[in-house]
């Protein structure tokens, strides 16, 4: 796995203030969304603890669809598919452990 300088320097910084992080050694850094505006709002709900969890493609709330379904339409064109209501969605549950 190729991390640059920068994540490299966060995660070491994150492992001295986290005891707990101690001894892991995958890390991954990815952003939320698929925009630089979107991704930065998301990260900032992450980091104010209203956003706790994110998905990709595994779902059927009705505020996703009105919401989030436009991001997932594109996610599946770029893959050559085409979204649907009863497609799988991943959740993830989200944990600010290192500001």
């Amino acid at each position: 796995m190729h991390h640059n300088p920068t994540t490299e320097q966060f995660w070491n910084e994150a492992v001295q203030s986290c005891p707990e992080l101690a001894g892991k050694h995958y890390y991954e850094a990815f952003y939320f969304g698929n925009t630089e505006s979107a991704a930065n709002r998301l990260a900032d709900l992450v980091l104010e603890g209203e956003k706790t969890a994110t998905s990709s493609l595994l779902w059927t709330l009705g505020w996703w669809k009105e919401h989030i379904w436009d991001y997932y339409v594109q996610e599946c064109a770029a893959i050559g598919r085409q979204a649907t209501e009863d497609m799988p969605i991943l959740c993830e549950r989200l944990r600010v452990v290192y500001p």
